[in-house]
């Protein structure tokens, strides 16, 4: 990695060329929010330990999937050059946004693409914290303080017009797991939370509750039950997967 950082003359040029990057294939099973892929986790600076969120989750889950990495660590060129480490032959940095102080575009490199690290970054990853992901799913839905009315076979659904979750009772299945993390991420988005729920034939709605059951899931371990069903049709917005993995 020759420099961290280069930019494109608009910051709309940045948005159109990573939104191409993640949508450039319709099928669901090459979403980079999928289950194979987000089970080693939300991708994480491997010196400072802060996460990445948003949309530069998505580019770097999509990095790990084409590289067929396991890590989720990541060194910027400046880090991996302080610590006297190089990038293995054939191994390509991936590409991330950054805000401040102007929005441009810089490159990191996973872990395991990288030799020459110390010792410390060397061993094993810290394996994901295990958790009882029913027990916090529940909390939270506690949280939320949204009625619940319980009839049995039913999976987890947010109603809209009457603002209240249907659900079997106690204890939840895997698959009342993975729908409750979708409809309270859905749930989250009620007028009265945070402005209007999105719409629309592109499905925005189902993309927002994908992602967000996603980043659930990579940060507490649990397991998604099916792939991707959002259509991969743009919006006329160009940040529209901005937006939705930021939500």
């Amino acid at each position: 990695m020759h420099t961290d950082i280069f930019t494109l003359n608009r910051a709309d040029d940045i948005c159109r060329l990573l939104t191409a990057r993640l949508t450039g294939h319709r099928r669901p099973e090459d979403r980079p929010w999928r289950q194979d892929v987000i089970r080693h986790g939300l991708p994480v600076s491997a010196l400072t330990g802060q996460g990445f969120t948003g949309i530069n989750a998505l580019l770097l889950w999509q990095a790990a999937c084409r590289a067929q990495l396991t890590s989720r660590y990541w060194l910027t060129g400046d880090e991996l050059r302080s610590l006297g480490g190089r990038i293995r032959p054939g191994h390509k940095p991936a590409t991330v946004v950054r805000y401040r102080p102007e929005m441009s575009l810089f490159r990191v490199i996973n872990l395991a693409q990288c030799d020459n690290l110390p010792p410390e970054l060397t061993g094993g990853c810290p394996p994901l914290p295990a958790g009882n992901d029913a027990e916090y799913l529940t909390a939270w839905l506690d949280a939320t303080e949204i009625p619940v009315v319980y009839r049995e076979d039913t999976l987890p659904v947010w109603l809209l017009a009457s603002d209240r979750f249907e659900m079997s009772a106690p204890p939840l299945t895997p698959a009342a797991r993975s729908a409750l993390a979708a409809q309270l991420v859905l749930a989250s988005l009620h007028p009265q939370r945070a402005g209007p729920v999105p719409g629309g034939h592109t499905g925005p709605a189902t993309l927002v509750a994908e992602l967000g059951q996603a980043f659930l899931a990579a940060r507490g371990g649990f397991i998604l039950n099916s792939l991707p069903q959002w259509d991969g049709l743009p919006d006329e917005d160009p940040w529209f997967l901005f937006r939705a993995a930021k939500t």
